[in-house]
């Protein structure tokens, strides 16, 4: 579990950095769409991140989407900027396949 935890962490923390840069460089928004088929790639490819793969792909997506959300709550004005996930908060993962 921890390290489902750790995983969907990690993929939060590359998905707000890959949106921060996206505005920064070009001021352009990154989808979630985008951000689910770079996840995929991510997690094909060995040399970079293999320890994606032992998560099932779904958690991993549902932590896109929880991060797509928080963004559409900022850009709305319903919330602040989303937070970097830090190891030790408030850890915690969705399984939607149940």
């Amino acid at each position: 579990m921890r390290q489902f935890v750790g995983c969907c962490r990690q993929a939060q923390n590359l998905a707000k950095e890959q949106r921060r840069m996206a505005w920064q460089v070009s001021r352009r928004s990154v989808s979630h769409t985008a951000q689910t088929t770079d996840l995929k790639e991510l997690r094909d490819d060995p040399e970079i991140a293999p320890w994606l793969s032992r998560v099932p792909s779904q958690i991993l997506q549902q932590a896109l989407r929880d991060t797509d959300i928080a963004f559409q709550r900022f850009l709305s004005g319903a919330a602040g900027y989303p937070d970097w996930k830090r190891k030790g908060g408030m850890e915690s993962f969705r399984d939607r396949r149940a």
